[in-house]
């Protein structure tokens, strides 16, 4: 993940390659239980794949939601 010029926002594509654990969510249940994770930030969600926007307080936080994020099942 790298900074946009002037800072404060990062952007990276990222993909998920793991094995199926459970029953995938439906896109709108991926973009509840990210709701419910991080309320502050908007997900749009469509056949589970996920672009976050928002504002977080620096890249370590922004890694972290990621990492959070791609442990959702249907992601």
């Amino acid at each position: 993940m790298k900074p946009e010029p002037g800072g404060g926002q990062y952007k990276e594509i990222e993909s998920v390659q793991k094995p199926s654990c459970g029953k995938p969510l439906s896109d709108a249940e991926i973009e509840n239980r990210i709701k419910e994770m991080r309320g502050d930030l908007v997900a749009n969600v469509a056949n589970g794949s996920v672009i976050l926007s928002g504002r977080v307080e620096n890249i370590e936080i922004a890694r972290e939601v990621v990492k959070q994020v791609k442990e959702i099942p249907g992601i």
